[in-house]
């Protein structure tokens, strides 16, 4: 039995269930299935890198511009940051419960191993609309309207866009 499993049935065994174990255990099974869906889909491993830095853009270009999602990409909203507690049962350890924290990640797989990202709220808006049919300047402002800390300027956008390009969560800007 893999040692998550094992993990998560102690966590179900509990004889007195830690208060918000359900969304817990919710977060966790939602974070197991989205990187076995990850380890089956189509990732960048075959693609060539990007013709172009985002960095070196100018700021119309960059505004111009429909980032597209790495295939392998998937985003998940948790109420617990379920992915520490994953990496350290991977990791042979037997970790407790975390208490409640919201928690945005981006996974994806990168040269066949799948790697998991915690965002900033305000960064993981912006990767959310990369669709690849939406400019950069639509989703700043759709960002902003937000209201998220810190304000997704250009300057944030062109620096975050160069690292989700980097790792493996976009394809290209």
């Amino acid at each position: 039995m893999p040692a998550i499993y094992s993990s998560l049935a102690s966590v179900i065994s509990w004889r007195v269930p830690l208060a918000g174990w359900e969304d817990f255990v919710t977060d966790l099974t939602r974070l197991e299935h989205a990187l076995l869906e990850i380890s089956d889909a189509r990732g960048l491993e075959s693609e060539p890198p990007p013709k172009r830095d985002v960095r070196a853009l100018s700021d119309d270009d960059l505004l111009r511009a429909r980032p597209v999602p790495a295939p392998c990409l998937c985003l998940l909203a948790c109420r617990f940051p379920v992915h520490r507690y994953w990496h350290a049962v991977r990791a042979g350890e037997t970790p407790a419960q975390p208490d409640p924290a919201p928690c945005r990640l981006a996974l994806t797989r990168v040269d066949y191993r799948l790697s998991t990202r915690e965002l900033a709220p305000v960064q993981w808006e912006l990767l959310a609309r990369c669709d690849g049919s939406t400019c950069v300047r639509a989703q700043l402002d759709a960002v902003a309207a937000l209201g998220l800390r810190p304000t997704a300027d250009l300057a944030l956008a062109r620096i975050w866009l160069g690292n989700f390009i980097t790792q493996g969560l976009l394809r290209t800007c």
